[in-house]
């Protein structure tokens, strides 16, 4: 059977050409499961009033998502479960394979401390929007306290 090899920067990588697709899905480590997790794009907007997060989740249940807010910290995290696939035995192969499966974790740093209980969250067509507003009163103005006190400590 004839063998392709690749050569760059003094690696040589051989595999059988019948296999070439799939050795190269290998080489690249490309395939239906992502090893690792992966980060899902996402959109932050704020203003001193609100802050929107928009995370493209296409093919996430709720069921496997998480959102949570600690102190100026949203953290959106969850688990993007591959299809079914096709047995091997079938005939059925990757030919392209561009989705990440598998767990994914965005961690996004607010430029306040937010409100937990005000939070909303909501999905539309694959859509995660996440809405969060500033924590206002005592907790608020205690985070400026112990900012300036962390300030005068290294002065």
């Amino acid at each position: 059977m004839a063998q392709l090899r690749f050569a760059a920067r003094g690696v040589q990588i051989g595999f059988p050409a019948p296999n070439l697709l799939q050795g190269l899905l290998d080489l690249l480590h490309i395939g239906p499961v992502s090893s690792g997790a992966w980060q899902p794009p996402i959109d932050v907007i704020v203003s001193s009033q609100l802050a929107r997060i928009d995370c493209e989740l296409a093919g996430v249940a709720p069921s496997d998502l998480r959102v949570s807010i600690s102190g100026n910290l949203l953290r959106i995290a969850g688990c993007r479960r591959a299809p079914d696939a096709q047995p091997a035995s079938a005939g059925f192969g990757y030919w392209s394979a561009e989705i990440q499966y598998g767990e994914f974790e965005r961690v996004v740093e607010l430029p306040w401390l937010a409100d937990a209980r005000g939070m909303r969250v909501g999905s539309q067509h694959g859509l995660l929007s996440v809405e969060v507003r500033p924590l206002r009163g005592a907790a608020q103005e205690k985070r400026g306290v112990e900012l300036a006190l962390e300030k005068g400590r290294g002065s």
